[in-house]
């Protein structure tokens, strides 16, 4: 169990090969999984999803998804639901997008008799996709995505930055970004790697007893600075502009904290878990 967004309670349960426990969730424990339920999200091994029932055709896992469905449709009826469909790292580079296509459109069918939309991700925890998904994921929580986003767009200009970033504050999952008009950033994966960098660096303090505050890093062609902004986010700010000074920028992000915390409400209320 993790603490997520605040007031949202992250459940895990892994129950690949263990079908008894399995079957005890979806039994006796069914109130307690799936009642007040924001996100489900679903996790397929790629090779179980290819593993099919030699009589019917159907992968094996779909009888345990079609039960988790049923039961997030008689309990939560409006939770979201998420399915990540994993280890696509063992699946060859040129047959990856045909093979996850087949087995998402498969999924959404399957989500369709129960009235359910479902969103599929292709994910391996050797590239940056795993990130990306659960970014996404935490991007559905939100609130008003447009005013977050405009919000930011304005922040990011008042403070002349090249770029500013959202994180959620526990994960340091990439939630909202806004880029200088003008400028193209080349790297897709900088919020990962960026996100990485921090993590790592966040442990190294633990290590040493010191407590994580902030990181201001500078160089002859950018400063960046990170740390806590709302209750639930840490924010990013690139500044390539050697005339405006770190310290004002700072200021214009403290004076911005009150309007986010607002924007960056949930869809659901506290108590609620995924």
């Amino acid at each position: 169990t993790l603490r997520f967004l605040g007031d949202l309670q992250l459940d895990l349960w892994d129950c690949g090969g263990q079908d008894k426990f399995l079957q005890s969730y979806f039994e006796s424990q069914r109130d307690v999984v799936f009642r007040n339920v924001a996100i489900l999200i679903y996790v397929f091994d790629i090779e179980s999803l290819e593993k099919k029932n030699v009589d019917t055709g159907i992968p094996y896992d779909f009888y345990q998804f079609n039960t988790a469905l049923g039961a997030i449709r008689s309990h939560s009826p409006r939770a979201k639901v998420f399915c990540l469909i994993h280890k696509m790292d063992t699946i060859p580079p040129d047959l990856k997008r045909t093979i996850f296509s087949k087995h998402a459109n498969q999924l959404r069918k399957e989500a369709k008799t129960f009235e359910l939309a479902i969103t599929c991700y292709a994910t391996s925890i050797w590239d940056e996709t795993l990130f990306k998904a659960w970014s996404g994921i935490v991007c559905s929580l939100l609130e008003d995505e447009a005013s977050l986003k405009l919000q930011l767009d304005m922040l990011c200009e008042k403070c002349q930055s090249d770029e500013i970033v959202l994180f959620e504050a526990a994960t340091l999952l990439f939630i909202k970004h806004s880029t200088k008009k003008g400028i193209a950033l080349k790297d897709p994966y900088r919020f990962e790697r960026i996100a990485n960098i921090v993590k790592q660096f966040k442990l190294r303090c633990n290590k040493a007893r010191y407590a994580f505050q902030s990181m201001t890093v500078a160089n002859n062609m950018f400063t960046a600075f990170i740390g806590p902004f709302t209750k639930t986010t840490y924010i990013l700010a690139i500044i390539s502009d050697p005339k405006i000074e770190i310290d004002a920028v700072i200021m214009n992000l403290n004076a911005s904290k009150q309007r986010f915390e607002n924007l960056l409400a949930l869809h659901v209320g506290s108590g609620n878990k995924k």
